[in-house]
């Protein structure tokens, strides 16, 4: 990818070379001409002069400067649209220098300084107080243009004439000022031009071939991500804001350069920010973008000049438009599909400045206070508290892992699990207790002290930036021998071997969001024993993982235990823990309950455990009496967020009174489908028809009120209106219907009556309907969600996720709802990543993968192995015969969790 891209800018190149020949050929024909009589040529010879192309390079040369800058904050994920107040402030000041100094150069370096407090300013803003970044940088423009005038008044009154500051002179160089053509256009510069254009090759190398650059691109693209692997985020972006504000405040030196009379001008950086930023996307956040970018505008503003100049009858208003025009135009037909430098869509993110809550350390004790190591064990965690506001997540958790064993930590979603563990990698810092690791007491305050300790983690929600390779993913936060400089192929051989033995056959330079999720997960357990990880923390791991890789993650941790390296095992999952533990703690409520070897426990006992009641495990359903086709969709093909193909061609029909599941790994389609199907997403191609209507055109509304329901797979996000109460929650997609609202007025009464109404009769507890959403339990708003989906006795009904961060007893109640809509002739698509809830709900199974259905099955003849390839992207053919299913997995009583 990154030769592709590097070959794009060697033509580009190129082809500004052979534009700057042309202009050569052209200067010297109609030169000639005008000077034959053979026609004026006047105006072409003006545009091809090289005191044009002089001009268009000192104009660029401010906007270069604070677009590279720029480039730094974008790449770290930061928004400084103050641009244009450092440029403003950085001019004044270069100016004021430069007369008091009777040197350029000292205004140059006093504009660098003010850039640089000013950007300081924004970073406390936006950084450490988390204000807005927009309304920050919206402030900052504001008194810099109010500050600017009052100084520049204060100080010069209201003359007509300001004196004109020192100026960088014209630079010559042997032999080179004196060739034709190209000596004029380009080697009697002055010195801040040649200072622009030597800082892109030098952007370039800081940030591709330095660690900082590496660590600035990770923050920018998931700053959560580099937070784990020990970069301080804040630091970065604090650092980034500080080279943009030096380099904005030059670009306003050069703004001051580029008047041509070496002078101040109040709001003189008008429109030149957003320029800038302009520029940064025209260039695709890539520095020799950036210099394309800013010749053209500057290309423009030459122009608007020189056209003045040359008496064309345009008024000069509208002339001196013409650069914004040309870049806007340029930005419209040329970058039609740009995208930011975050993989996330999100590249101003705050996410991982602060998002981790760290407490106090905990008290000092006496070292004799504090009881001998248990004999054998690498991790003990004595009497931890983690609290967060209205919430003890530790309880006084005490739990031993034994060196090389796997230990499971089993409980319901909320249970402790995971933020126990994140105290153990550093991203927490627990309020109470302690913790010894090979009978050492320590404080882990950060990931790397962590890493240092020979603990890594691989959390649920993979932390890797996908933009990167798996080779920088890999030593992302480590400390080469030649740092700063970034050298790969210093790793590149140790991380072959890593790769080698985890079965992982792929370039170390292919980039993570081209992985498949369960490669993404070996390089995740590369990166952890690339750092020397002697315990590994595994969240979640099968999650997002077919029954073949899940197989082979399990044959690879006990290969790991094996080779010494102790393991803990995140689960909620009972047939998990009992294939691949050696021992199991259950938590529950934040406390650990009990620790036992897996050999004795048992699946009921487990579950009972967990709940702290017995529950049933099996879902009980009848045989489905399939109807009619309710929905049937024909050939749908439909786009992503991203802009590519996420369906293509699905075909599919539902029928009432079925439950039919889809089975895929996630990210390959689902969610657009939901969307299509409630008509959230534009359809490209095909129909989709309900009880024979075409309702491919129709929208959300009109198709809610045919009877179609919906569970987001999100609840937080898609579901519910967390600020609202639980009854104007219970009544989002009717509100404006009768008996709610009449005339445009809402009716309170009947509101409250329906909440009411729905709260008995879905068991969802909460002290009162007017209770705000945010205060009820996750499984009490999943009900909410539940109860408003079928509350109206939908005919379709599609369940995306439907028990996702439920505990045992919830998913039970979610499931027996479900069936019960589907006795009473509902049809349901169940769309879900757990392939036991699809196993256990569905009649009729498809597989889709990269937007298709590949082939669609009786749930009672679904062959667990031969499902697991077809969602790994195997189609039917090539399947020569199905395999025995893996034996962990065989089932019988085992639970739907």
């Amino acid at each position: 990818m990154r030769k592709r891209q590097s070959r794009r800018w060697l033509w580009m190149s190129l082809a500004l070379l052979l534009l700057l020949a042309c202009l050569m050929v052209l200067n010297l024909v109609t030169g000639r001409r005008s000077a034959a009589g053979q026609g004026s040529g006047g105006l072409i010879a003006l545009l091809t002069s090289p005191d044009f192309v002089v001009a268009s390079l000192v104009a660029m040369t401010p906007l270069l400067l604070a677009a590279l800058g720029g480039l730094f904050n974008e790449l770290a994920g930061v928004l400084n649209l103050a641009l244009e107040a450092i440029m403003l402030c950085g001019a004044l000041a270069a100016y004021m220098g430069a007369l008091a100094g009777h040197s350029p150069w000292v205004g140059l370096l006093l504009a660098i300084a003010v850039g640089m407090l000013i950007a300081l300013v924004h970073a406390w803003f936006s950084v450490t107080l988390r204000v807005d970044q927009i309304v920050s940088a919206v402030g900052l423009n504001l008194f810099a243009l109010a500050a600017t005038a009052y100084v520049f008044r204060l100080r010069f009154g209201n003359v007509s004439q300001f004196p004109s500051a020192p100026g960088f002179g014209p630079l010559s160089f042997p032999l080179l000022s004196s060739l034709p053509y190209i000596g004029p256009a380009f080697f009697q510069l002055n010195a801040l031009v040649y200072i622009a254009l030597a800082l892109v090759p030098v952007t370039w190398f800081v940030l591709y071939r330095t660690t900082w650059g590496l660590a600035l691109r990770a923050v920018g693209e998931k700053p959560l991500a580099a937070t784990t692997v020990g970069i301080d985020v804040q630091r970065v972006r604090y650092l980034a804001l500080l080279v943009c504000g030096a380099l904005a405040g030059a670009g306003g030196a050069a703004l001051v350069s580029a008047s041509g009379v070496n002078a101040f001008q109040e709001n003189m950086s008008a429109g030149r920010g957003y320029v800038a930023f302009a520029a940064i996307v025209f260039g695709r956040w890539h520095p020799l973008g950036i210099l394309l970018g800013v010749l053209l505008f500057g290309f423009g503003d030459a122009l608007q000049i020189r056209l003045q100049a040359y008496g064309v009858n345009v008024p000069y208003q509208l002339l001196e438009t013409l650069p914004y025009v040309i870049t806007l135009l340029a930005l419209m037909l040329l970058m039609r599909n740009a995208r930011g430098p975050a993989a996330s869509g999100q590249p101003y993110s705050n996410e991982g400045a602060r998002a981790l809550l760290k407490g106090a350390s905990p008290p000092e004790e006496d070292e004799e206070k504090v009881a001998p190591a248990s004999a054998g064990a690498i991790l003990e965690l004595r009497r931890i508290v983690k609290r967060f506001p209205g919430v003890v997540a530790n309880d006084h958790v005490t739990l031993t892992i034994r060196a090389g064993e796997i230990h499971a930590l089993l409980g319901e979603n909320g249970a402790g699990k995971t933020t126990l563990m994140n105290i153990v990698y550093g991203l927490y810092r627990p309020d109470e207790g302690h913790i010894l690791v090979e009978g050492r007491r320590v404080q882990i305050r950060t990931p790397r002290e962590a890493m240092q300790l020979g603990i890594g983690m691989v959390h649920q929600h993979f932390m890797l930036i996908p933009a990167l390779s798996i080779l920088e993913n890999i030593v992302l936060g480590t400390r080469p021998e030649r740092a700063p400089l970034l050298d790969l192929r210093q790793a590149e051989e140790r991380i072959a071997q890593l790769s080698r033995s985890l079965g992982l056959e792929i370039s170390p330079y292919e980039r993570v969001q081209n992985l498949t999720l369960g490669q993404q997960q070996k390089v995740e357990i590369m990166k952890a024993l690339y750092r020397g990880a002697r315990l590994l923390i595994l969240d979640e791991p099968t999650a997002v993982l077919t029954p073949q890789e899940s197989e082979e993650l399990f044959t690879l941790l006990r290969r790991l235990r094996a080779e010494g390296v102790t393991i803990i095992f995140i689960s909620h999952k009972l047939k998990e823990v009992m294939a691949i533990s050696d021992r199991v703690t259950v938590m529950r409520l934040g406390r650990v309950v009990r620790t036992l070897e897996t050999r004795q426990a048992t699946p009921p006992e487990l579950a009972r455990l967990m709940v702290g009641r017995a529950i049933a495990l099996t879902v009980v359903k009848e045989a489905a009496r399939a109807g009619e086709v309710r929905l049937r969709l024909e050939q749908v093909q439909a786009r992503g967020s991203n802009g590519q193909e996420a369906l293509r061609g699905i075909s599919l029909e539902l029928r009432a009174g079925e439950i039919h599941g889809l089975a895929g790994v996630d990210g390959n389609g689902q969610s657009e489908l939901l969307e299509v199907l409630m008509g959230l997403r534009r359809v490209e191609t095909g129909r989709i028809l309900f009880e024979g209507r075409d309702i491919t055109a129709l929208d959300t509304a009109a198709r809610l009120d045919l009877a179609l329901a919906h569970i987001p797979e999100d609840r937080h996000q898609q579901g519910l209106i967390l600020e609202l109460t639980v009854a104007e929650n219970m009544v989002l997609d009717v509100f404006d219907h009768p008996p709610y609202a009449r005339y445009g007025w809402r009716r309170f009464g009947p509101v409250v009556a329906r909440a009411q109404q729905l709260m008995a009769a879905f068991d969802v507890r909460a002290p009162s309907p007017l209770t705000p959403m945010r205060h009820l339990s996750g499984g009490n708003q999943q009900k909410a969600v539940l109860a408003r989906a079928l509350g109206r006795e939908p005919r379709l009904l599609i369940a995306m996720q439907p028990t996702r961060g439920l505990d045992v007893g919830a998913i039970a109640y979610v499931h027996r709802r479900i069936v019960e809509a589907r006795d009473r002739g509902c049809a349901v698509l169940l769309i879900s990543s757990d392939l036991d809830e699809i196993l256990a709900l569905s009649d009729r199974i498809s597989v889709i993968y990269e937007g298709r259905i590949l082939e669609t099955l009786p749930a009672a003849a679904v062959d667990l192995t031969y499902l697991g390839l077809l969602m790994a992207g195997t189609r039917p053919e090539q399947v020569l015969q199905p395999q025995p299913q893996p034996q962990w997995l065989v089932s019988g009583d085992w639970p739907v969790t």
